[in-house]
């Protein structure tokens, strides 16, 4: 269905010989503008960052924190992951929202500060309770990072910011790929809680970024300029 409705809407393809000759040289310059920039720097962190705690470090040792830590069965971690994906469903439209009203800013901190403080809670907290009562948290946490950060992406590009969602996207990828080898080495090295402890580092991290970027909320006098244009005033 994506592909009858993306060849029905996007029947218009520009000249692809123009397009190549634009895409080498621009591809690289709309990239340095967009790593040089507070506002993609605070997206693509956040995105690396929910990547890392929530796809690569809850993903990869959850399970195997409830098995050697709670000595729990395999349905504890299917209850832990379903409360964690009900609280990211919930969170979804209210942190949209709050995005909307508020700014991307303020939802991005949040996301950060309430996952970190779901990642803290695994790692200091002992029980199948409060695990379950930390997932929950994370998962809430993660909606409103699944929200702000893209939204605050959208917010700064133009009809060709494909480089920029694309660098986008691969911050959150090298999060997922890099949180289960680094939290599975903590965890043989060290321990579980320092595992979670580095994952809510660098929630706190992307938090930081977050507020030290600028508001790009549609109305904001704040606004910056997009990141593609052949104009635009990077931040």
């Amino acid at each position: 269905m994506p592909a009858i409705l993306a060849a029905v809407v996007l029947r218009r393809v520009p000249d692809r010989r123009q397009a190549g000759q634009r895409a080498s040289a621009g591809s690289l310059v709309t990239l340095a503008r967009a790593v040089r920039s507070r506002t993609w720097r605070a997206a693509a962190s956040a995105n690396l960052a929910d990547g890392f705690a929530a796809l690569g470090v809850r993903v990869a040792l959850v399970p195997l924190f409830v098995h050697e830590i709670l000595h729990r069965s395999a349905v504890w971690t299917g209850i832990g992951f379903l409360l964690f994906a009900a609280l990211n469903g919930a969170a979804l439209l209210p942190g949209g929202r709050v995005a909307d009203t508020l700014g991307r800013r303020p939802v991005i901190i949040a996301g950060c500060a309430v996952s970190a403080v779901g990642m803290v809670m695994l790692a200091v907290l002992s029980g199948p309770w409060a695990y379950l009562a930390a997932l929950a948290v994370a998962g809430f946490g993660s909606g409103l990072l699944d929200v702000a950060p893209a939204a605050m992406i959208g917010d700064i590009i133009d009809r060709d910011g494909g480089t920029v969602v694309a660098s986008y996207q691969m911050a959150g990828d090298i999060g997922s790929v890099v949180g289960p080898v680094a939290g599975g080495f903590l965890v043989d090295s060290v321990s579980y809680g320092a595992a979670f402890g580095l994952a809510a580092a660098v929630l706190g991290g992307a938090a930081i970024l977050g507020a030290a970027a600028p508001e790009t909320r549609p109305g904001e006098p704040a606004m910056p300029s997009a990141v593609t244009g052949p104009e635009s005033r990077v931040r």
